[in-house]
């Protein structure tokens, strides 16, 4: 009886111990299923958000991608417009003839640069004291001053050779005596008027075959050249000229008064006679010819080409007709890069010296 009432317990133990089992995993089950639900509706909620954050960066890039679309159409119209314009100021041009070379015509001028070209007056006087020798008497006689155009560079001053060559002068001054009187230089002076006053110059180069001579104002008087203006417009490069290029020369005939020319470059070497050679025919590549008449007067007086309308000097008038005695049948003019190029190589100035006081 008594066994029977035992297993009775323990079959009632077993069974709430299997009901208390299963609820345990029933319990398990649900929280998994809900812990499933939440997770589904975290994956929704999630989803939902990356959906929306998507639609709104698809949005935001497109956009961006009209906005570009846009501004590519502004640059296109830009560009397009740009061309244009340059199509019609390159055909401006063409007609005008601006190409960055020396005009052919003076078309691009602007009166104001002429105007200045024409009344930059600068002239060097030399003054030679000649010795007189003749049987009957010696005595020391002042030859006549020679005026000459100069161009100022800072405290240096160019000028053509022969205007103030000593022996030059000497040979005119000979021409006036019969050869019996003995003839020979005293002193020989070069001097410009500042202020009213006469400035002596230093000589510190000269050329005789080329044609050029460079002074020197004294440190002393390089402040009244401040009143003095230096040359205005640059020095140019006499190696790009071509024929036909239009020139303009601002030349002194006789020494009193100013007559401007306007002309072309006609060749771009001389030739000439050498009369030491038997008259053979010399090529000068030192020097170009200029359709200007060149009368007495005009030598040492500048040159202009004009560059797309602005001044440039590319030279200094030498002669004219049979001038220097070589037989010369045209006007011609030392090209300004012989003597610059000379004297840059020579003092060791920069190359942007001869502009650096403009």
């Amino acid at each position: 009886m008594k066994i029977k009432e035992n297993r009775s317990l323990f079959l009632l133990i077993l069974l709430l111990l299997v009901t208390l089992t299963m609820l345990t995993t029933a319990r398990q089950i649900l929280k998994t299923e809900k812990y499933a639900e939440s997770v589904e509706e975290a994956v929704d909620i999630v989803s939902k958000q990356s959906d929306s954050r998507f639609v709104e960066l698809v949005e935001v890039q497109n956009l961006h991608f009209q906005q570009i679309i846009d501004l590519q159409k502004k640059v296109d119209t830009l560009q397009s417009g740009l061309k244009k314009e340059k199509k019609e100021r390159d055909q401006t041009n063409r007609l005008l003839g601006i190409d960055g070379k020396y005009d052919k015509n003076n078309v691009l001028i602007k009166q104001k640069d002429l105007d200045t070209f024409l009344n930059y007056k600068t002239d060097a006087v030399s003054l030679v004291v000649f010795n007189v020798k003749s049987e009957k008497y010696e005595n020391n006689i002042v030859g006549p001053p020679v005026t000459a155009p100069a161009i100022i560079i800072g405290k240096y001053v160019l000028i053509s050779s022969h205007t103030n060559d000593p022996e030059v002068l000497k040979e005119m001054f000979l021409s006036n005596f019969p050869e019996s009187v003995k003839v020979e230089i005293f002193k020989h002076n070069v001097v410009m008027v500042i202020n009213d006053k006469p400035v002596e110059l230093k000589e510190i180069y000269r050329n005789r075959e080329k044609d050029f001579s460079l002074f020197e104002i004294p440190a002393e008087a390089v402040e009244k050249v401040k009143t003095v203006s230096n040359f205005p417009f640059e020095m140019g490069r006499s190696g790009e000229l071509k024929i036909g290029n239009f020139i303009f020369m601002n030349g002194r005939p006789g020494g009193e008064y100013e007559i401007a020319r306007s002309g072309h470059v006609t060749t771009l070497s001389i030739l000439y006679r050498d009369e030491n050679n038997n008259g053979e025919y010399k090529k000068d590549d030192n020097s170009f010819g200029i359709s200007e008449i060149v009368l007495p007067g005009d030598s040492g007086s500048p040159i202009v080409a004009f560059r797309d309308g602005k001044p440039e000097l590319v030279g200094i008038t030498l002669g004219y007709i049979d001038g220097r005695g070589k037989g010369i049948v045209r006007s011609y003019a030392l090209k300004i890069d012989v003597a610059t190029d000379e004297i840059k190589s020579r003092f060791q100035f920069g190359d942007g010296f001869f502009n650096s006081f403009i």
